[in-house]
């Protein structure tokens, strides 16, 4: 193996490998199971009075329709990952 000039590059890389290989298994088999304690929890915080919520780490994006509910403000999306889309 030679090494990398860059390691870190590597290593992100790889993550981004393993999550775009992941992601259809995680969108059809976790995010689901996960929803309801998500919407749950989502009744819990103070969104009622929210001028901005930022949902950092959103997944698949399946939570979105129920902020956008519970907080009753219009959502704007902007993603950022480095997987390709699901």
């Amino acid at each position: 193996m030679v090494d990398s000039p860059n390691p870190l590059a590597d290593e992100s890389e790889l993550l981004t490998d393993y999550y775009t290989a992941t992601a259809v298994a995680y969108r059809d088999l976790w995010a689901p199971a996960l929803e309801p304690a998500s919407v749950r929890l989502l009744t819990y915080l103070p969104l009622q009075a929210a001028r901005l919520v930022v949902d950092i780490g959103t997944g698949v994006g399946n939570i979105l329709p129920h902020l956008r509910r519970v907080a009753r403000i219009s959502l704007r999306t902007c993603l950022a990952t480095n997987t390709e889309p699901v």
